[in-house]
């Protein structure tokens, strides 16, 4: 098999044809959290340089940001602590997101966690149009 993205639940996701779902109160602004687990389900491989990088509006978004023409912005993290206001500052806008390497242990979860940044005075609405690019090298191992 491969190396798979999970949901909240377990559930598996696939981010290609699966579109992340958030929703958003345009009147004020603000962000909305998921998080969603990267996992290998084969014994006989390996991962390493993973990276993830955010699609909105089915176009890339612009690397660091702050102000698009659209005002929306995505930011992803590795780990799966609620992370603080401060530490979200601290992640960088629209980038990807690399994980070093997952393992050939098929029970471990990698989590990741993702905000999205509605600006004030938009519409309210459900997004449906975040979907994720991931990458990867993939490497066999003798078991």
């Amino acid at each position: 098999m491969s190396l798979i993205i999970q949901n909240e639940s377990f559930a598996n996701f696939d981010p290609i044809l699966d579109s992340f779902v958030t929703s958003h109160n345009g009147y004020t602004g603000g962000a909305d959290e998921f998080l969603f687990y990267l996992k290998n389900d084969d014994l006989n491989k390996t991962y390493r340089n993973i990276q993830i990088k955010p699609v909105f509006h089915q176009v890339e978004l612009e690397e660091g940001a702050v102000l698009t023409n659209t005002g929306w912005s995505v930011k992803i993290a590795y780990g799966s602590d609620l992370l603080s206001e401060r530490e979200w500052d601290e992640v960088p806008i629209n980038q990807i997101c690399e994980i070093e390497s997952i393992s050939n242990d098929i029970t471990l979860r990698y989590p990741v966690r993702v905000r999205i940044y509605c600006p004030g005075k938009a519409t309210p609405q459900v997004r449906l149009d975040l979907k994720l690019n991931l990458s990867y090298i993939e490497e066999v191992v003798a078991v």
